[in-house]
């Protein structure tokens, strides 16, 4: 027997298809049977799949988001622990409670001094990196009190003993900016004479803070940067695929973390902006944060030096190459120079006799 021939098929009554074999009409305005028999009403099942068409995307941009969120936590790894005040560093040291600007309550030390009244010393205020608390961060600071500098150090939000949790820079630069302010409210130091001093994430978050001070008229008078980073999701996608990233590392990160957020540039476009002198200190074979970083945000910066140990590492410069300590305290003595000490440095000017305009050294 030969093959059965399949009718051609017809048009239906409705400006349908008849199928040859059912008879039943079909076409793009009847999806299924139920479809059909009810004039163009879609079934149960039609209307399932055109929501899970809608909703598949939805779902997931929304995964993507907050994955996206909960990928920046991972800069964040805090200890709670106690933080008794640091007398073996200074007789004076003592415990200061204040609040960051949605009330979250912060802990910090101050530090005064060696040998010197504090209203004559200059003021370097530490922010962080992004491990640990204040009490595991204090062996980059311990040489500033007896090189004659007051400091003040503190712990973010759910670090040490301070209160909340951290969840995104946007907070924790409100906590830096809370201990930037609770410095300048003491009457027993010079607010003229204050530095900013951050490491790792505490550089990133120092230069946020120094940008919004410079655009707000503040008068900070240096920053000191060890070992910073240029933006959050670049330092993930050096994390993730080496230096330079590898494509798809580029491309992951781009993907999870956000590099601004409402109100927040990055580092690396923030310190364009920043017009007081700058420190930025960074070992070539920083295993964490690579020296490209400390590059650019010196390229980018009107007032920035940098200096480059060769061999340097991430978390121990200081200890292995000690000169960085030097080249620290040189630079924050002549930048935090009392106003008395940079007008007897200045050249006289030959009109009266009068001397010229003090300025901060580079």
């Amino acid at each position: 027997m030969g093959c059965p021939v399949a009718s051609a098929p017809r048009p239906g009554p409705r400006g349908g298809t008849l199928h040859p074999m059912t008879q039943r009409e079909t076409g793009p305005e009847f999806e299924c049977e139920s479809e059909s028999k009810s004039g163009g009403v879609a079934c149960r099942e039609c209307r399932w799949r055109r929501w899970v068409a809608l909703a598949v995307p939805i779902v997931a941009l929304g995964l993507l988001a907050v994955v996206s969120g909960c990928m920046e936590r991972l800069f964040y790894l805090p200890t709670r622990e106690a933080t008794p005040a640091p007398t073996w560093l200074s007789p004076g040291a003592e415990v200061v409670r204040f609040e960051s600007s949605d009330g979250t309550r912060l802990t910090g030390w101050w530090v005064p001094a060696h040998g010197v009244d504090s209203r004559g010393a200059a003021t370097v205020l530490h922010v962080h990196g992004n491990a640990g608390s204040m009490e595991g961060h204090v062996a980059f600071v311990d040489h500033l009190p007896g090189a004659g500098f007051n400091v003040f150090l503190f712990d973010y939000r759910g670090y040490g003993e301070s209160e909340g949790t951290p969840r995104s820079r946007g907070p924790l630069v409100e906590d830096a900016k809370a201990a930037l302010q609770t410095l300048r409210a003491r009457e027993d130091i010079d607010t003229s004479r204050i530095a900013l001093y951050g490491v790792s994430l505490g550089g990133a978050i120092a230069v946020l803070v120094a940008a919004d001070d410079v655009a707000s008229g503040g008068d900070l008078r240096a920053l000191v940067l060890e070992s910073p980073f240029a933006s959050w999701r670049d330092v993930a996608a050096s994390a993730l695929g080496g230096d330079p990233p590898a494509f798809w590392a580029r491309w992951l990160a781009a993907l999870l973390i956000k590099d601004r957020t409402p109100g927040l540039t990055t580092p690396v476009e923030a310190i364009a902006g920043i017009d007081c002198p700058i420190l930025i200190l960074h070992g070539d074979a920083d295993g964490i944060v690579p020296i490209s970083h400390g590059r650019r945000l010196a390229a980018a910066a009107p007032r920035a030096t940098l200096i480059e140990f060769p061999g340097g590492d991430h978390n121990t410069l200081q200890s292995t190459h000690p000169e960085a300590r030097v080249r620290m305290i040189e630079f924050l003595r002549d930048a935090l120079a009392s106003i008395n000490r940079l007008r007897e440095r200045a050249p006289a000017s030959p009109v009266g006799g009068q001397s010229a305009a003090p300025t901060a050294a580079e």
